[in-house]
């Protein structure tokens, strides 16, 4: 059930009936893209990190796409 209700919430899955709203909006079936810009994102039970990066640029791939949000002009990875 938890799992089921984060992945709705988070859009990795749309429920058969109903829709899913956040702080006023319909965001049910919405890209993820779309939801980080919204404020919401889900992470997953995973630690892992890129070795061969820096803590920084580890960082940075975790903010992208809200950072991509703030500038329209940033490139999708």
């Amino acid at each position: 059930g938890k799992s089921t209700l984060f992945n709705l919430i988070a859009g990795a899955d749309r429920p058969d009936a109903g829709r899913v709203t956040f702080d006023g909006r319909d965001v049910t079936g919405a890209a993820p893209e779309r939801l980080a810009a919204l404020g919401l994102a889900r992470t997953f039970q995973h630690g892992r990190v890129f070795g061969n990066l820096s803590v920084l640029d580890n960082v940075l791939i975790g903010a992208h796409a809200r950072l991509r949000a703030a500038r329209p002009g940033w490139p999708v990875l």
